[in-house]
């Protein structure tokens, strides 16, 4: 059920399947609204109660990062249908955290690993 619900929300925010499409290039239009359009989603699921927590801004937050920032490469579009996937998967698991301190340790491996893996360690644009 979560792998069809991840699915599901990858195809609402525009990175379904398809996104293959577009690969070889940086389709920022693409990239940002998906991850303007997430927030919304998640708490729609919530309210209906599906299993997934309520959108936590700093995931949100930092999947923005990543799809405005990009990695100066042809493959920034699946840079940024990495890290939806994980962000998305953080709230199916977030929503089943049994209190507080679980919560916070699940969103501390998440946010960790999106920053390690899909953001990239040197500025985009230099100030000179």
């Amino acid at each position: 059920m979560a792998v069809e619900l991840e699915q599901q929300i990858m195809r609402e925010i525009g990175l379904g399947g398809h996104y293959s499409w577009f690969n070889g290039s940086d389709c920022e239009y693409i990239r940002n609204d998906a991850a303007k359009r997430l927030p919304g989603i998640l708490q729609r699921y919530h309210n209906e109660g599906k299993e997934v927590a309520a959108p936590d801004k700093e995931l949100c937050d930092l999947l923005s990062d990543v799809a405005r920032r990009g990695d100066d490469s042809r493959y920034t579009l699946t840079n940024t249908w990495q890290a939806a996937s994980c962000v998305i998967q953080a709230h199916l698991y977030l929503y089943h955290a049994k209190d507080a301190q679980q919560y916070q340790e699940i969103k501390e491996n998440f946010v960790g690993g999106i920053r390690g893996s899909h953001l990239p360690s040197v500025p985009r644009y230099r100030e000179q």
